[in-house]
């Protein structure tokens, strides 16, 4: 039987969480030539261990990552290092570390205006930033536990409602199962379409 520890985050995993990733998401598809597949992974990750207070990992016996939830709890004073993360990403695509140049700040534009336009009209409190499991776990209630596990510090906290941001290149039926509500859906070419006319989705939950 496979043991697995849940555990707090530290940069240490850093690696091995991006190749947890990399096994979830293809993020390579919106960038052309990359010159390290790495890059948009290494800066994602980044962007999201500065705006998340809550961040757990599951690990196995050899101290592999399976899981992980990265999420808000408490306010984190991040407005200066996300301007200098964002300076590095803007200096890294101007030296074509994410391929060419032109289709980088293309998909960064449509991003940022798609994902205004998403979030138009969404309240809630704290968001969940990445929520993931391997493969190698699934089939174990491990994402179920993660989510609850939040759930239940965010009421310790008074936090009472939780929102995420996910698309149809996910399992976002995971959502409709744990009891979320779609608050907010799209269209965006940013995803390959899915069964349903909209592939951009806002969920939330009552902590």
């Amino acid at each position: 039987m496979m043991k697995i520890e849940n555990k707090p985050y530290n940069s240490n995993y850093f690696d091995k969480a991006v190749d947890l990733l990399k096994e979830t998401w293809d993020f390579t598809l919106h960038f052309k030539n990359l010159k390290d597949l790495d890059v948009p992974y290494n800066y994602y990750l980044q962007e999201v261990l500065i705006n998340c207070s809550y961040c757990r990992i599951l690990v196995d016996e050899k101290d592999q990552v399976l899981g992980f939830i990265f999420a808000e709890m408490h306010e984190k004073s991040n407005k200066w290092k996300l301007f200098k993360l964002n300076a590095k990403i803007l200096i890294s695509t101007l030296l074509g570390d994410f391929g060419k140049r032109s289709d980088a700040f293309s998909f960064f534009w449509q991003y940022s205006r798609d994902c205004k336009a998403l979030y138009k009209g969404s309240r809630f409190d704290n968001e969940v930033y990445l929520l993931a499991v391997s493969q190698k776990a699934k089939g174990k209630g491990l994402g179920k536990k993660l989510i609850n596990n939040y759930l239940k510090e965010c009421r310790n906290n008074k936090i009472s409602k939780i929102g995420l941001q996910t698309a149809s290149d996910c399992n976002y039926n995971f959502y409709d199962y744990m009891g979320f509500e779609r608050e907010s859906s799209m269209y965006t070419d940013m995803y390959e379409p899915g069964k349903e006319d909209e592939n951009f989705f806002i969920y939330t939950m009552k902590a």
